[in-house]
Formats: structure tokens, C-alpha cells, sequence
């Protein structure tokens, strides 16, 4: 009868550890959540009326995937994503309505030439690599994500194919 008594104090035990350190593993993942930088996933009734229209018009014939409001540059600013002819395109408002940037998923060969050879250089090579166009503030840029050492990394080019940022992304 002990071994019994000694396994239903070993459950009890495990019971309580689980249940002791699940809130703070809670709390530990919580720390990458967008919420905590400062984005918070909207409705389209949620948005001010001038980027609600705005968003509209932008997304008209497409379907409507996400919206985001976060805070940058001191601005809120709303990110609008919606699949368009079959491609995904996010455009970023401020608050008045005005478009501040636009992006479009693009397939490698889409690229022009010299951001693709940029691309395949930096990278090593060209299997794996999810490419996007930007425009912000008047300027073209695009957008190149895939591995290099082992890690996920952006990296942003012009299109005269020069390396304006990089970064690491988050798996």
C-alpha cells in the first residue's frame, strides 16, 4: 500500500509545480508579445474614420486580412494588410488618413537585377528567400528575408541594389 500513497504524493507534487511555475512561463513568453510593443490587433469599425476611408479605398477589391494599431514615432499609425490579386500588400495610415508607406509581397524574380544579385550575394544564395517592395516617404525599397549562418535575417536594399539596414528577425 505505501508505493501507492508515495505515487499519489509524487502526482500531488508535480501537480503543484505545474501549476505554481505556469503562470510565470506565462509571463515570460508574454514579454515578445506585440501587445508589449505596442501593437494591438483592430476591426476595421475600431479605426478614426479618415484612414477607415482611406483603408477602404486602398483595399477596394481585395480581401481584408489584418489590421494593427501601434504606437511609432510618437504617432499612432495603423497597418492594414489585404490579399490583392493574389498577393499580400500592407499599407501603413496616420491617423488623419494619410498613406505613410505600402508594401507588396513579390516572388525573387520580380526583383530588379541588381537588388536580386545583391540578394543572392549577401544571402549565399537564392533558395528560401521571401522578397517585398516598400515605398515610404517617396522611397523604394525592397525587402529580403531568409537564413544566413543559420539565422533569420532581413536585410533592405535600394534599388540600385545597395544594403541600406539588416536585422535579425525573431523565429
Amino acid at each position: 500500500m505505501k508505493p501507492r500513497v508515495i505515487g499519489d504524493r509524487v502526482g500531488i507534487f508535480c501537480l503543484a509545480v505545474m501549476v505554481a511555475c505556469g503562470p510565470s512561463v506565462t509571463r515570460a513568453n508574454a514579454g515578445g508579445s506585440s501587445a508589449d510593443k505596442g501593437e494591438k490587433q483592430v476591426t476595421m469599425r475600431d479605426l478614426p474614420g479618415a484612414v477607415r476611408a482611406a483603408a477602404e479605398k486602398a483595399i477596394t477589391g481585395g480581401t481584408l486580412k489584418t489590421i494593427v494599431a501601434e504606437h511609432e514615432d510618437g504617432k499612432n499609425v495603423y497597418s492594414v494588410e489585404a490579399i490583392m490579386a493574389g498577393r499580400t500588400k500592407e499599407f501603413t495610415f496616420a491617423s488623419d488618413g494619410t498613406l505613410l508607406a505600402e508594401e507588396e509581397d513579390l516572388a525573387l524574380e520580380q526583383l530588379p537585377d541588381a537588388v536580386r544579385s545583391a540578394a543572392v550575394k549577401y544571402f549565399g544564395d537564392g533558395r528560401g528567400l521571401h522578397a517585398s517592395v516598400g515605398i515610404a516617404k517617396g522611397v523604394t525599397s525592397y525587402e529580403v528575408e531568409g537564413r544566413k549562418g543559420g539565422e533569420r535575417v532581413s536585410a533592405k536594399f535600394s534599388a540600385a541594389g545597395a544594403l541600406l539596414e539588416e536585422e535579425e528577425d525573431e523565429d
